[in-house]
This record gives structure tokens, sequence and C-alpha cells, in this order.
């Protein structure tokens, strides 16, 4: 509902605005992440609840950055909330430095494209979300992992064309 700003130009308001996509960053200790976009400027409690629910296993421990908005997902779920407003709410358990550092990742990651367009940013978060997952590995590992993933998509493709392809060319950005 705004005119393009061609290859991420600035915006003209300052701080968080409605021309600034809200992307919401969920990871846990075994590796799952997920990372969606809901909406523009501060996330509300129902694109929270809209995209969120049912993805969290009840007696869980949310830890967030003291935003209200997800107060009743939480509750729906009967989750614990810990929030996490400053840095002195840390310790060496509770902190959100995990979720500051993919944010950084996240940007260095877009800042290679020079500007996406909003419609495509889920489609660059599961990029990302891809690349993470196979970035510490060996290629031999790699391989039969992506091609496992590939079967149950309904195209052909044979081991001699993926060596031949470079899938994960931004993988070096890391």
């Amino acid at each position: 509902k705004r005119k393009a700003r061609k290859r991420g130009g600035p915006s003209r308001f300052r701080g968080l605005s409605h021309e600034q996509v809200c992307i919401v960053t969920t990871t846990d200790r075994n590796g799952h992440e997920i990372y969606k976009v809901v909406g523009f400027g501060k996330p509300t409690t129902n694109s929270i609840l809209e995209n969120f629910n049912g993805m969290l296993v009840e007696k869980s421990i949310v830890y967030t950055d003291g935003a209200f908005c997800y107060d009743q997902l939480v509750e729906k779920h009967k989750c614990r909330l810990v929030q996490l407003k400053t840095y002195t709410a840390y310790n060496q358990v509770e902190h959100l430095n995990t979720l500051n550092s993919v944010h950084s990742l996240i940007k260095t990651q877009l800042a290679v494209f020079r500007g996406v367009a909003t419609k495509y940013m889920n489609r660059y978060m599961s990029l990302f979300v891809f690349i993470r997952r196979f970035l510490d590995m060996d290629d031999n590992e790699k391989l039969p992992l992506i091609l496992r993933k590939f079967k149950v998509l309904h195209f052909n493709i044979s081991r001699q064309t993926l060596k031949k392809l470079n899938l994960l060319p931004v993988c070096n950005v890391f």
C-alpha cells in the first residue's frame, strides 16, 4: 500500500514504523527454527495467534523481549512466560543473545540480495532456515539429506545434475 523503495532505500519514518516488515524469530535448544513475517511494524496479538497457534508445547518456557502481544498465546498453551526486557534481566541460561545473533545474520544475508520484495520475504526466511540447517555439514553429509527432502517434491532430479548445480552459493556469507 505504499510506493516500492527500490533496492531497499531508506524509510521516511524513524524507529519502528508501518513501513518495516515484522519478522518473528523463534528457536529452541534443539535447533528448530521458524522465521515468519507477521505484518508491518510491531507484531499484534492477532497476528501472533494467527501465525503461531498450535506451535507451542504445553508447559514450555517462552522468552520474549517484553512485548505484550505474546501473552494470549502463552496463556492459551499454558506455558511459562519470561520477559527479558533489558540486559540486566539476562543470566547465563536466560538471554536473547541467540536471537540477536540470528537477527544480525538475517540482516547480513538480506544485504547480499540488495533489497527483497516484501511479498517474497517468507520464501527468503525459509531459504535462510534451510541454509542454517546444513551450514555445519560436510558436502557428503548434505547431499543425501537434500535428496531425501527433494523426494517428497514432484519433479525429477539426478545426482549428477545436483553435483553440477551450486545449490547453496550464499553459505560463504556466514
